[in-house]
């Protein structure tokens, strides 16, 4: 269905279609009143908002049909979609809201991370940043510890200011005052905080009677300890109270946290899944020149972080047992297993058919370098990557623990196996040498991902969560 959206300015009534940052680049704010010409730019006005003068023929219609009283919005809309069909597709599963004047000219979201390397969190922080950016909201990310890494360099590209708050050990509270610091300066709307050290920090800094009206919502990541402390569960309920929303980005990280007891309203909490863009085709036979793959192996590959959590010993394991010399097995990624996996892939005899080929960013590229995606993880909050592979249509190998079922069909999109079962595994693995099979869930899941998991939705759903925050903040404050 076409999105709609009533502006009203003054006594002025003009029809918003939404997908206008999707299609024709995005509205900025104008002093001009409503059907002015900014000579500067070839834009027209639309009450305080400009839009790109080749939109301005349909927005004109729309307005003089919507003032004219002989048709209403629906009318307006179907008039529209038979002029131009495919606005149709381009403005179904948009923002609404684009031109909510309230909202989206003069509003400030603050984000506070633990860091900005990359990871999960991170680079869904990156995703949804750059939509509310493109929404017109101002948006900074106070970061605990200071990293120049590549997300840094994206971030402020895309208008994001980074503030690093100088963490070197946990317990040292020059953060807290640095934070402070940022809200007197930057003057959030809205604080957004995701991983625990990150929440813990924010509610400390709020902790002050100058903060006490500035909302905060908290995104759950992981199903895993708020800290390695033996009060963590008294730690995660006393931060949870401050929060006036809560995120969790998988019915697994909601049922996680439900089940220790952090007081959340159910009216007051939701699911938001990742989303993310596929990606236009890549070329991946460079990489697997340089990995020294021939063009006839198959190539399992895991991408991630090398710690317990993913259960890589389980995989190795597995992936002795397959005994198909026309399988190779890469890991792509650093971390503290590193030495341990290396002298287990000797002594299983693997060691000349597994790589580990270090961090790597280029991941569309070692997508298109995979044929198999596997991620036998014994829990997992999410698993960004599986996105990854879904958007270079790769076929996943995963385990049936915690989130992964909600992203990943069995049969349909990949193959899922029990958690520490190397014989299950290898049997997965098996079964993936067939082309026609790989070929079929790779498609299904590029196709599951545009449909599922959209960082448009994921962008609109927060955003269902900032509006009444932000207004009751407004208000108060007014």
């Amino acid at each position: 269905m076409f999105c709609r959206q009533h502006l009203v300015v003054g006594s002025r009534a003009v029809f918003c279609g939404a997908a206008f940052e999707h299609a024709w680049g995005s509205a900025t704010p104008s002093c001009g009143g409503a059907g002015d010409r900014d000579d500067v730019s070839d834009r027209h006005c639309y009450g305080s908002y400009r839009v790109p003068a080749k939109l301005a023929v349909s927005l004109g219609d729309l307005a003089s049909l919507l003032h004219s009283g002989h048709h209403g919005p629906a009318g307006a809309v179907r008039l529209e979609a038979e002029r131009q069909p495919c606005l149709v597709d381009q403005c179904n599963g948009v923002l609404c809201s684009l031109f909510q004047v309230n909202l989206t000219s003069s509003k400030t979201i603050l984000h506070v991370i633990t860091s900005i390397a990359s990871g999960g969190a991170e680079n869904h922080l990156f995703t949804l940043a750059q939509q509310q950016v493109n929404e017109g909201l101002r948006v900074a990310v106070a970061c605990l510890r200071d990293e120049d890494s590549r997300l840094k360099a994206a971030f402020e590209e895309c208008g994001v200011a980074v503030v690093p708050l100088g963490l070197r050990y946990y317990g040292q509270w020059g953060p807290v005052s640095r934070l402070r610091a940022a809200l007197a300066e930057l003057k959030p709307d809205l604080i957004h905080a995701h991983l625990p050290p990150a929440e813990l920090y924010a509610r400390l800094a709020l902790f002050d009677r100058a903060y006490a009206k500035v909302p905060l919502v908290i995104s759950k990541h992981n199903d895993e300890r708020f800290a390695p402390v033996f009060f963590e569960q008294t730690l995660a309920r006393w931060v949870a109270r401050r929060s006036q929303h809560m995120i969790y980005i998988s019915h697994a990280v909601k049922d996680f946290w439900r089940k220790r007891r952090v007081p959340v309203d159910p009216a007051k909490a939701c699911v938001v899944h990742y989303g993310l863009d596929a990606v236009p085709p890549v070329d991946g036979e460079d990489l697997r020149r340089e990995w020294g793959v021939d063009p006839s192996t198959v190539l399992f590959g895991f991408v991630g972080r090398l710690v317990p959590q993913k259960a890589l010993d389980n995989l190795v394991t597995a992936f002795a047992r397959l005994e198909n010399p026309a399988a190779q097995l890469v890991l792509v990624g650093d971390g503290p297993l590193k030495a341990r996996l290396e002298q287990q892939m000797r002594s299983l005899g693997v060691a000349e058919r597994v790589q580990m080929v270090g961090f790597r960013e280029d991941i569309p590229a070692v997508m298109a370098a995979l044929d198999v995606l596997i991620l036998g993880s014994d829990y997992e909050g999410f698993g960004l990557v599986l996105l990854e592979a879904m958007a270079g249509g790769k076929p996943i190998l995963a385990t049936r623990v915690s989130a992964i079922p909600e992203i990943v069909v069995d049969g349909e999109t990949g193959l899922l196996v029990p958690a520490r079962n190397p014989e299950a595994m290898a049997k997965g693995m098996a079964r993936l040498m067939d082309l026609p099979l790989r070929a079929r869930l790779g498609q299904a899941g590029a196709e599951r991902l545009r449909r599922e998991f959209s960082p448009l939705e994921m962008h609109r759903k927060t955003l269902a969560v900032y509006r009444p925050l932000l207004e009751r903040s407004a208000l108060a404050s007014g």
